[in-house]
């Protein structure tokens, strides 16, 4: 009889601790899926953000892109007989400006593949 009561005893104690265990376990599942959730919140808005600066960044090469064309252009406009241009000191930059833009559209299309 006593025996009985010790392994009833030791059988309720056994459930409680069980179900010490599993609310525990639940509690610890719980936080971290709410952790998870505040995670992936945050990557979203740190890739968004990644997104609007690389858009930025592209926007600013494309700005500075049309810049040294239309610099070129116009310098080539003001050396209508191509005197400066043919020269050495002078057409190095014209030359420079030249490799700067076909650089750029490599670039650009580079991006596009």
């Amino acid at each position: 009889m006593q025996q009985d009561k010790w392994f009833l005893h030791k059988k309720q104690n056994m459930l409680i601790l069980s179900i010490i265990i599993n609310i525990i376990l639940l509690y610890i599942a719980i936080v971290n899926f709410s952790k998870n959730e505040k995670l992936l919140i945050e990557s979203e808005k740190y890739l968004n953000d990644l997104e609007k600066e690389n858009d930025n960044y592209f926007n600013i090469i494309l700005s500075i892109r049309s810049r040294v064309r239309d610099s070129l252009d116009t310098m080539r406009t003001l050396d209508r007989i191509g005197a400066f241009e043919s020269d050495d000191e002078v057409g190095t930059v014209f030359k420079q400006l030249s490799h700067t833009i076909e650089e750029l559209d490599l670039l650009f299309t580079a991006d596009k593949k």
